[in-house]
């Protein structure tokens, strides 16, 4: 990427303009939770970052939701 301006006035141009989630606002949470959970199998996300079972290495085990 290439801009005509130094890093620092970049870096808070796209800080200013990057959306935050917050816990509060509880509209744009349900939101991102909504599109989230459509996409991401949370119950297998769970299963592999929770136990130490081998198949965390295998991308193969793992059902792509479509």
């Amino acid at each position: 990427m290439h801009v005509k301006m130094s890093t620092w006035p970049v870096m808070s141009k796209i800080a200013d303009f990057t959306p935050k989630l917050n816990i509060d606002d509880t509209h744009r949470v349900d939101e991102a939770v909504a599109w989230y959970e459509k996409h991401i199998n949370f119950d297998e996300l769970l299963r592999r970052t929770s136990s130490r079972d081998s198949s965390f290495d295998d991308p193969d085990s793992l059902p792509m939701r479509q």
